[in-house]
């Protein structure tokens, strides 16, 4: 639900309540990079015609002026259709809801599924997401809350990023120890020359 009080102030981006996957959303400012704040997956087509899930918005337009993920593969629009832009259309804006518009014209609305039991999802390549065959189509979320121009961080640092971190900090003080002791010397032998 949305109590807001617990939240701390300084993250306005995380919608307390735990969710699927839902992680810190980070700024990356390009026009078809977009996050899902709260619960929800977009639906995406492979080539094959069946259907994935993933929270990954990171998006991008083929030559066709299709909307695929960075995997090439087809984000679906709410009415399970290709997203198609126009050309010379200008600048897309994606709002909250998801609804895509060039200028004045609408493009139609990203698809976003709820998808009611997360521990059925199957993670395949692509890092998408597919649902046990039999399972009935998930249904969209009603009020999907989205943000264009961010993507959702990993809610787990990788492994490699904090050994990186550990050992950039290693480095750091054995640096700050070999300047004290530079200047150290600098300052004796300044000493001996008064």
């Amino acid at each position: 639900g949305h109590g807001g009080d617990a939240t701390p102030m300084f993250f306005p981006q995380i919608v307390s309540g735990i969710h699927y996957g839902g992680g810190e959303t980070q700024p990356t400012r390009r026009e078809f990079d977009v996050a899902i704040q709260g619960e929800g997956f977009f639906e995406v087509q492979r080539p094959d015609g069946s259907r994935v899930y993933t929270r990954s918005g990171e998006f991008r337009l083929r030559p066709d002026r299709t909307l695929v993920t960075s995997s090439g593969d087809e984000v679906m629009s709410d009415a399970g259709t290709p997203i198609v832009l126009l050309p010379n259309g200008g600048r897309v804006v994606i709002n909250q809801d998801g609804m895509l518009a060039q200028g004045t014209a609408p493009l139609g609305r990203l698809a976003v599924r709820r998808i009611a039991d997360t521990s059925q999802l199957r993670p395949v390549a692509g890092g998408y997401f597919v649902l046990p065959p039999g399972t009935p189509p998930p249904e969209s979320v009603e009020d999907p809350e989205l943000l264009q121009g961010y993507l959702e961080a990993s809610n787990v640092t990788p492994l490699r990023e904090m050994v990186d971190l550990v050992l950039i900090s290693r480095a750091y003080e054995a640096n700050q120890k070999v300047i004290s002791s530079v200047e150290h010397q600098i300052q004796k032998t300044l000493d001996a020359l008064g």
